[in-house]
């Protein structure tokens, strides 16, 4: 008998998410926790990479960091909102303050997580969107 795992989503398989984050472990975890889980990853470790993977496939869900090394992250999700507005797009930082919370939102973020976070957090977020 098959062992389900505990954190599991139910509709993950195959949805598409694109991890934006200018640190790589945090794209190497959050890369293989959600494989694991069952979606299709794939980083980006800067807003200007993140922006040529966009010109060329859609994402179900985007995970983007607020500060990134190159471009901000609320310019990586305005164009993700202008190509995609289907796309549901959660920033994450470590700098969180009300003001970036509120300048995310306008620009149709969907869901904000500060960092660190618990990965429990980010799954009950990601099963409201699957």
């Amino acid at each position: 008998m098959k062992q389900m795992n505990p954190f599991q989503i139910i509709g993950a398989k195959n949805k598409k998410i694109i991890i934006v984050d200018d640190e790589e472990r945090i794209l190497d975890m959050l890369g293989a926790v959600l494989t694991n889980l069952g979606f299709k990853i794939t980083k980006a470790n800067s807003g200007k990479k993140a922006l040529t993977i966009l010109e060329h496939s859609s994402f179900h869900i985007a995970l983007v960091d607020i500060v990134l090394g190159d471009i901000t992250g609320i310019h990586v999700l305005d164009r993700i909102k202008t190509l995609y507005p289907d796309c549901v797009v959660i920033m994450i930082s470590g700098y969180a303050t009300v003001e970036n919370a509120i300048e995310a939102m306008r620009y149709g973020a969907d869901n904000y997580l500060v960092k660190p976070f618990e990965l429990k957090e980010l799954i009950d977020i990601l099963k409201q969107y699957v």
